[in-house]
């Protein structure tokens, strides 16, 4: 018979109701005595119950009014003015229930500045609330409005690099409506 074998048929006494039962009825542990948890299943169960149930005592229903005004240190009323919002303030979108509602708020000192959608809210902090970062994405987006490399494939004469193009070049000349690409197949 195999190590692991002779395990799953040993038996263990519970550290909480004393009773000897199977390895196999004592939750996995990286630490504990040969890889297993001190408490059977059933009592880690009950145990994480109370746990949960002493915590909810504690800090009270999960109320996003309250957790919000807590976090972001805003009085409750502006947290509900906020959350009757109904769609994204950078984008437009709807929200679909409160869950979608991420409170934009400057790093550097929490100043709530609104809500945001979730890709918004992301983007912003992905470009570390640059307003260089978000302006040079939007030239840039200005700028290869009507490029396509999979038919031009020469850099050079399509687009203005960064460093010599400038605020006064926008929109380029060709703009959405007089795009034209060449759509033959090579």
């Amino acid at each position: 018979m195999g190590v692991l074998a002779v395990l799953m048929e040993a038996t263990k006494r519970c550290t909480k109701c004393l009773e000897w039962k199977p390895f196999s009825e004592y939750p996995l542990l990286r630490g504990g005595a040969l890889g297993r948890h001190s408490r059977c299943k059933e009592c880690c169960r009950a145990y994480s119950k109370e746990w949960s149930k002493a915590r909810r005592e504690r800090i009270g229903p999960r109320c996003p009014v309250a957790r919000r005004s807590q976090k972001y240190k805003v009085p409750k009323e502006t947290v509900r003015a906020l959350l009757a919002r109904e769609s994204c303030e950078a984008c437009g979108a709807r929200f679909g229930s409160d869950t979608d509602k991420k409170f934009d708020h400057r790093h550097r000192d929490g100043a709530v500045r609104g809500v945001l959608c979730d890709r918004c809210n992301r983007s912003l902090g992905l470009c570390d609330e640059s307003e260089r970062v978000l302006l040079g994405l939007r030239g840039y987006l200005l700028r290869t409005m009507c490029v396509d490399y999979r038919f031009q494939p020469c850099l050079e004469q399509n687009v203005d690099s960064p460093a010599t193009s400038n605020a006064e070049s926008f929109p380029p000349e060709g703009t959405a409506d007089t795009c034209q690409t060449n759509t033959t197949n090579h």
